[in-house]
């Protein structure tokens, strides 16, 4: 049965910490696979037996570091082989009857607004899936949905007091931080290739790095959101001294990890975010936080058009990968335009997008010879892959999950009384706004759980929150 300890932890900190990096250098030595993925497997496991033996949120930690890393990794069993994402599928279901029975089901007072909405997306979702897909892949996309729902509930049931917070936050931003180190080394040195993670490695990205994601985009999908709140608890923490220059230093090797990835969505979601937390800072703070955003945003706009890398290449027309999107786009809004109730399901838009060519602007299939994209790759776009998938109301709800969860955090970061939540809150929703950045390009909901996580952890957030007063509405 998982437990929870009332006593003292922290004095046995440091003999553990070097007990468990020992357990995973002997790990790494006899392993038969890459180093880096032997990492955050065994990571992944000592972390859930820690939920047993001393706090329940330890399996947060697990899921999370999990879901910014390895989360597709295949893992051989005797013949068979199994993916990461799906044994996180079947474990979070199976354990959360007896995490609801030992600890209840308070989801906090503001779950009604979240769980509702995406109750009915998922049936929406099955609905879709059910009737233009076969029943096979309809109960493989619902075991994924099912997942997503339980890391929802999770989060408020595991992290119940505010040092259940602070725990995963650290190891959250230790894996972040190992994770951002191994991407800068990775660019300077191929010794640090080593440590990719096994199913993208080898494969030709050029001169861009991994860290312990899968591949670059993933990369920069996990530390973003990471970063934002990093900024988030900076200033509003009121952290000084030797933990404030720790995190300094993180959110530089992340920052310089994300750079090295040379994904152009990074700077965006990055400023996306701190923008959306700018906002709500008070008087002379917003003015100088909002100011530090743009030098910030002039001076690395100026290095790279100084330097002529692939982030000075900021059009759709100006290399491949943002003509392809072009097309990929066109195609999908047309598939729309033909099914805008109840969508195509959610399997097929690579086989269909073909058959749209016909529909799409010459100039967008000629440019870099886009058109021979059509049909090998998703659709680059979660909110357009969801419209066409299952339909303009499972769309319309999709967004107000975004803004539910938005908006949770916001209302935690009004009401909390702890500087620390207080941060945190306004981070996630800073989270949340570079999330969506990156999820209007790419593909991020069909390869991890990052968006529930936030909108699990925006739930446990006010629900500590509620257990205060409402101090007010600014941050100063």
């Amino acid at each position: 049965m998982i437990a929870t300890a009332q006593r003292a932890w922290w004095p046995l900190a440091v003999p553990l910490a070097v007990i468990l990096a020992m357990v995973l250098v002997a790990v790494m030595m006899v392993s038969p696979l890459p180093p880096g993925t032997t990492l955050v497997l065994t990571a992944q496991v000592l972390m859930a037996l820690l939920a047993f033996v001393h706090r329940p949120v330890w399996l947060l930690a697990s899921l999370t570091v999990g879901q910014l890393t390895s989360a597709n990794y295949m893992v051989a069993l005797g013949g068979l082989e199994v993916s990461t994402k799906l044994v996180w599928t079947v474990a979070a279901p199976v354990l959360l009857l007896p995490l609801v029975a030992r600890f209840g089901l308070d989801l906090g007072p503001r779950a009604g607004r979240l769980i509702a909405p995406m109750v009915i997306f998922f049936a929406l979702t099955m609905l879709s899936n059910a009737i233009y897909t076969d029943p096979g892949y309809t109960f493989k996309y619902f075991r994924y949905t099912a997942f997503w729902l339980v890391t929802v509930f999770l989060f408020p049931i595991l992290a119940r007091e505010e040092r259940d917070i602070k725990l995963l936050s650290v190891v959250v931003l230790i894996a972040g931080t190992i994770s951002g180190v191994l991407a800068v080394i990775q660019h300077y040195s191929l010794w640090a290739w080593r440590f990719a993670i096994a199913p993208t490695f080898g494969e030709d990205f050029g001169h861009r790095v991994f860290g312990l994601a899968e591949a670059p985009p993933q990369l920069t999908w996990g530390l973003a959101p990471i970063v934002v709140a990093l900024i988030g608890v900076f200033f509003l923490s009121g952290i000084r001294g030797i933990k404030a220059w720790c995190m300094v230093v993180s959110g530089l090797a992340m920052s310089l990890g994300m750079y090295f990835s040379y994904t152009r969505t990074a700077p965006y979601a990055v400023a996306a975010g701190g923008l959306a937390m700018g906002l709500f800072f008070a008087g002379r703070l917003r003015r100088e936080f909002l100011l530090a955003l743009l030098l910030a945003g002039a001076g690395f706009w100026w290095y790279t058009d100084m330097q002529g890398n692939r982030y000075d290449n900021t059009s759709f027309t100006e290399d491949r990968s943002g003509a392809t999107r072009m097309v990929f786009w066109q195609a999908g809004l047309n598939i729309v335009k033909d099914n805008p109730v109840l969508g195509m399901g959610h399997r097929d838009y690579e086989k269909t997008s073909v058959e749209y060519e016909n529909t799409i602007s010459a100039g967008y299939l000629a440019a870099f010879e886009a058109g021979q994209s059509l049909g090998t790759a998703p659709v680059h776009n979660d909110f357009l892959n969801i419209w066409l998938s299952f339909g303009t109301p499972a769309f319309l709800l999709f967004l107000l999950l975004f803004g539910a969860v938005f908006w949770n955090f916001i209302e935690a970061f009004r009401r909390a009384d702890s500087p620390f939540l207080k941060g945190l809150s306004l981070g996630g929703a800073g989270a949340v706004a570079a999330y969506a950045v990156n999820a209007f390009l790419h593909n991020i909901m069909d390869s991890s759980a990052v968006f529930f996580i936030l909108a699990g952890l925006s739930l446990a957030l006010t629900r500590l929150a509620w257990k205060t007063p409402e101090k007010g509405h600014n941050a100063g």
